[in-house]
């Protein structure tokens, strides 16, 4: 028989005399609960928001992006240099692992008015063939344009200009001939509205079919850049390094290079890591007060049973062993304390997801409520790092009674 447990379950009888460690027993179990539901409920949030905002901006804008090098601090995503890249090397780029598929787009400065009022934004040209689930679960009604004069605009847009399915619009751009620039207009017909929840985008970019502005603008074979969409879209880094090797390759090529979506964004890229950098706070705060609570329940455990501490001593109980004893005590502490804070951490994050119940601005975060997503590594981790923290906990106690002697214990009352 296990004595120091046995007499450690004795001492969660109810029909203790002392009442003291009740009331801490309590405190100390819904402190540790408390602290590990908002470990998980901060866990839960802050990776939900950094892997929905990274979803955001790969599908509106991919992963990586091909193009020219003079092109990335452009603004308002207008891409002035155009590009080719060879189908071989295009291949070679589609082969590489990870790679879910490379879409060719045109872009250009474009004028939407209608009698109302007028807006800026940058048209793109989408070629539907090789970009079937682009776009797809950002459009609120309609379609994606498939012919000629069709145009796929955002919700800001929509509302700005007053327009619904299948009204027309008038579209002005500039086009290039051999030595100058002339304007072109066409009337488009609104086919759908998207939304994403980045301002930034839906205030820009348009879109409309590919062969239409392709011809429109006269460019042949060139574009304005390649869309490059990963099957993870957290292996973006790695698969840019490849491709940038492959288009180095290119013979007589010194202004094209591929981007990662973290080198196009830096600063939202930067906000994002502070979400780590809180977590980690929290975490630590967190611990910390687990820490302060399980230290404060085994002095008073210790105090309150000082008789009995000297009792055993007489009997030849080493300070080792007493102190077993109130090591049992606090795992059954901790272990109700995990488990409630398990119950409540999972239970309101699961009600988030199911309800999203509480909402934020998309301006401000690029989502219309807070993603819940269940890093599960994470969350057992911190179980972990909780139930670690008794053998530390213990060590104040242990000091404690070790200097504890039988006469002076037998003396407490």
């Amino acid at each position: 028989m296990n004595i120091e447990q046995f007499i450690a379950k004795r001492l969660n009888k109810k029909n203790t005399k002392k009442q003291y460690s009740k009331s801490i027993t309590k405190l100390c179990i819904l402190s540790i609960s408390s602290c590990l539901a908002i470990i998980i409920i901060s866990i839960c949030t802050g990776r939900g928001l950094e892997k929905e905002i990274k979803k955001n901006l790969s599908s509106i804008n991919s992963s990586i992006t091909i193009e020219n090098y003079y092109n990335l601090n452009s603004e308002n995503f207008i891409k002035n240099k155009y590009i080719s890249i060879e189908d071989s090397t295009l291949k070679e780029i589609q082969n590489i692992r990870n790679v879910k598929s490379i879409n060719k787009v045109i872009s250009t400065f474009a004028i939407l008015s209608n009698k109302n009022d007028f807006v800026g934004i940058i048209l793109n040209g989408l070629k539907g063939s090789s970009q079937k689930k682009y776009l797809n679960d950002k459009i609120i009604s309609g379609r994606k344009p498939i012919n000629k004069f069709e145009i796929l605009i955002s919700k800001f847009q929509s509302d700005k200009l007053g327009l619904n399915l299948n009204d027309t619009i008038l579209s002005s751009f500039l086009r290039k001939n051999k030595y100058e620039y002339n304007d072109t207009h066409s009337k488009l017909t609104v086919c759908g509205i998207y939304q994403t929840e980045i301002e930034n985008f839906d205030k820009n970019l348009c879109f409309t079919n590919y062969e239409y502005l392709r011809k429109k603008l006269k460019l042949n074979d060139k574009v304005s850049y390649y869309q490059v969409f990963l099957k993870d879209i957290n292996k973006f880094k790695e698969v840019n390094y490849v491709i940038n090797n492959k288009i180095h390759d290119i013979k007589n090529n010194y202004e094209i290079k591929s981007f990662s979506i973290n080198e196009k964004y830096p600063n939202i890229f930067n906000w994002i890591s502070l979400f780590k950098k809180n977590i980690i706070l929290i975490t630590i705060i967190m611990l910390t007060v687990c820490l302060i609570n399980i230290s404060i329940f085994l002095i008073v455990m210790v105090v309150e049973r000082s008789q009995m501490i000297g009792v055993l001593k007489s009997f030849g109980g080493s300070n080792f062993q007493i102190v077993k004893i109130f090591f049992y005590r606090s795992i059954n502490i901790v272990f109700k304390g995990l488990f409630f804070g398990n119950f409540f951490g999972f239970l309101v994050c699961t009600a988030q997801k199911k309800f999203k119940i509480i909402k934020l601005n998309p301006e401000s975060y690029f989502v219309n409520e807070i993603p819940i997503y269940f890093d599960f590594y994470s969350i057992f981790l911190s179980n972990l790092l909780i139930f670690v923290l008794i053998p530390i906990a213990i060590i104040i106690p242990y000091i404690k009674i070790s200097k504890l002697t039988i006469s002076n214990s037998l003396k407490i009352k």
